[in-house]
């Protein structure tokens, strides 16, 4: 009898440049943007879906068999189906129910439409629960209960099924994605009523990545990228247990594959009356965690007592406020991998120190160093079980070698890139901003590892609203190391934080990008729109313009082109050599910033300034925050009304940044630092906010 089987993972897997001719942004597929109305969508009113043949028929949607996973699968009177065109967010979804139950074929009935037509479509099982990308894999991390009595029952609440196809009227579900299960056996001592199974990957992995790369769509994209659930554990409830020798435990997974590298530790956490206990593994060769098999971990002993339960010193999550004018610009700064005992000494304490140190350096620059008595500063107290366990790689990055810390920030090593647990540091600066959206959602917060390296990310979190606003209406949490030196420390932070996270500025240096149509032109501009990105423009020379219509970049149509003939003389060698230089925003060519001196920028070499028009845009959204802005951005107001604050707050010290001797080095190719990498492009989610969790926009409101 043929069955779909849950099968014994036995072994682990392990796992030039050119140049490009621009074109005109390719125009998309008309019949991608049906309205739902169009009579092209397909009327179908019913859909026989068909499970593997010869499926063991049973009462229920899956039955377990108890010795060993095996899966027999048969639908049941109200199972769902959702139907989601490619290309499509999950509204346009379709959802068909079963009337009547028992057999391994079914009919379908629609009880909504699908709302586009599509050259193909995903279907998914249970189409109640799941209706996009995100939904597929996020549905297993949360809920989950295990009954001593009935120990397997709870998986048929999470099997699920995936197919793309290119028409549902019928669908064969023969060799479908089928969901994952992890079966832990688990003995070696006595468990004193288990409540509680946890499995955590510690270090730089996680059992579920995001499937896209961040730098390759925009705001204005037609809708979201379709995103995956990111975590590093699964955990499992536990009911009816009372004194056991050992556990037998099964938890449901998402039918994504994900490799798991040799090194990782492994950590099973086991909640009791008496305690947490844990042991760990190391992956000692790559594991690959496939999709509709079973994975079994086996713990027979190296069980202790876990410690780590940091929720239990009373100034954990404390907030310590530094400044609190109440005008509207939020800045909160907290540390992961710092355990209770760099708590100790109050104010004085290694902690305490480090992040005051993290707020100086973020006040140290102009204009911050003037907006700084408009800002309202915290500082949040978060204990992480373990201090951070890495070792620095070189002149880059660093390397996670296992260790449980509050915001989980990972390292990638011999690069900058790093990343944390948004939702943690969400969570954290809610408790110095209270439940309060409108302040989260402009907040500027900033998470430092407490590792010694050079690595720095910003991710921007962009409400659905945005596009209403021109000041770059976004939460930013910039996750930086502490540096290799006190030096690189405060570059990281005012690159990340006053860059990227506050200013909404863009990278100006290049990293051998090209781009081969007009697309992230368009991008641009419409970033440009909503307050992002204003420092880089796109750069279009004379053969360009007459292949393609588009108008040369001048000092007259270039964004900055209001800053140049002022009285300010930002174009003077003597002040900042303002201009237009090809290369911007990580590409090579077809994108130009302002100044042409690496090592005089922040957003370009990290040292020096904000040059003029990063100023301007730190400035306007400031004022934008504070409800102070003169005019909308570019207009006669607020040109004026930035140009006299630049003359009697920065230019006057300009030479205390960038000196002509500086300058004159840097221009001749001298003194500019080449074997350290550039920091990592900051990253943008989009979303909305509900309460203080931010929701990814591709996941449906249930």
């Amino acid at each position: 009898m043929k069955r779909i089987l849950f099968l014994l993972l036995l072994a682990g897997t392990a796992f030039t440049a050119c140049t490009f001719e621009l074109l005109p942004e390719t125009p998309s597929d008309p019949s991608e943007e049906t309205r739902p109305d169009d009579p092209l969508v397909p009327d179908v009113p019913v859909i026989t879906a068909t499970l593997p043949e010869g499926a063991t028929i049973g009462t229920t949607k899956v039955d377990f068999d108890f010795q060993y996973p095996v899966l027999s699968a048969s639908w049941h009177a109200g199972d769902q189906i959702s139907v989601v065109p490619d290309g499509y967010d999950y509204p346009k979804a379709g959802l068909y129910t079963l009337p009547q139950g028992g057999g391994h074929t079914g009919d379908f009935v629609r009880t909504t439409a699908v709302g586009a037509t599509a050259s193909s479509y995903t279907v998914f099982f249970p189409g109640d629960k799941i209706k996009s990308e995100s939904q597929y894999t996020r549905f297993f991390f949360t809920g989950q209960t295990q009954d001593k009595n009935a120990p397997l029952a709870h998986l048929s609440d999470y099997f699920s099924m995936r197919k793309v196809v290119t028409s549902y009227s019928t669908i064969d579900f023969t060799d479908a994605d089928v969901s994952a299960c992890m079966y832990l056996d688990l003995s070696g001592k006595t468990f004193k009523n288990p409540s509680n199974v946890e499995v955590k990957l510690l270090g730089a992995n996680t059992f579920i990545y995001n499937n896209y790369p961040s730098d390759q769509f925009s705001y204005y994209t037609s809708e979201p990228p379709a995103s995956v659930a990111k975590s590093n554990s699964f955990s499992l409830d536990l009911v009816n247990y009372a004194s056991e020798s050992s556990l037998k435990l099964w938890i449901a997974m998402p039918a994504l594959s994900v490799t798991i590298p040799s090194g990782t530790i492994v950590r099973v956490n086991v909640t009791c009356a008496d305690g947490v206990y844990c042991s760990d593994l190391t992956v000692n060769s790559d594991i690959a965690f496939e999709s509709g098999h079973c994975h079994r971990i086996y713990i027979d002993s190296g069980w202790k007592a876990n410690t780590a339960d940091y929720t239990q010193y009373s100034f954990n999550g404390e907030v310590v406020r530094l400044a609190e004018p109440r005008l509207g610009l939020d800045l909160v700064v907290m540390g992961d991998g710092f355990i209770a005992e760099d708590f100790a000494g109050g104010d004085n304490s290694t902690y305490m120190t480090t992040m005051r140190a993290i707020v100086e350096d973020f006040f140290s620059i102009p204009p911050y160093d003037y907006l700084r008595q408009f800002f309202d500063v915290y500082i949040v107290k978060a204990v992480s079980p373990e201090r951070t366990n890495a070792e620095t790689t070189g002149l880059n990055g660093a390397r996670n070698l296992g260790s449980e810390t509050v915001f989980n920030v990972r390292f990638a090593p011999n690069t900058t890139t790093i990343s944390g647990y948004d939702d943690a540091a969400l969570a954290y600066a809610s408790l110095a901003l209270g439940d309060n959206e409108d302040r989260l959602a402009d907040a500027t917060i900033i998470v430092v590892a407490n590792q010694p390296c050079r690595s720095g990310t910003c991710y921007n979190f962009w409400d659905s609203s945005a596009s209403n606003y021109d000041y770059g209406r976004a939460t930013s949490i910039s996750y930086f190391g502490l540096g290799t030196h006190e030096g690189e420390r405060t570059e990281l932070v005012r690159h990340e934080s006053g860059g990227h996270g506050f200013g909404k500025l863009a990278d100006e240096y290049t990293a051998g990008k090209e781009i081969s149509n007009t697309g992230p032109w368009n991008t641009l501009e419409n970033q440009h729109a909503i307050g992002l990105f204003r420092n880089v423009d796109r750069y279009v020379t004379q053969s360009i313009a007459d292949q393609l219509g588009y108008p040369v970049t001048t000092t007259s149509n270039v964004l900055w082109h209001d800053l140049f003939g002022t009285a300010n003389n930002y174009e003077l060698a003597t002040v900042e050599n303002l201009g237009i230089y090809e290369g911007a925003n990580t590409y090579d060519h077809f994108f130009c910033r302002p100044t042409f001196d690496p090592s005089n920028s922040i957003m370009n070499y990290n040292t020096g300034i904000f040059n003029a028009i990063s100023r301007r845009q730190i400035m306007y959204r400031a004022k934008s925050l504070m409800e102070e802005a003169e005019g909308a951005f570019g207009s006669a107001a607020e040109l004026a009304s930035f140009l006299a604050w630049d003359a009697e707050y920065f230019l006057p010290h300009i030479s205390e940044y960038i000196s002509p001797a500086t300058r004159k080095a840097a221009t001749a190719g001298e003194g500019v630092l080449q074997y350290r990498q550039p920091l990592a492009a900051p990253v943008n989610r989009f979303g909305h906010w509900e309460g203080c969790h931010f929701i990814k926009d591709d996941v449906s409101a249930e």
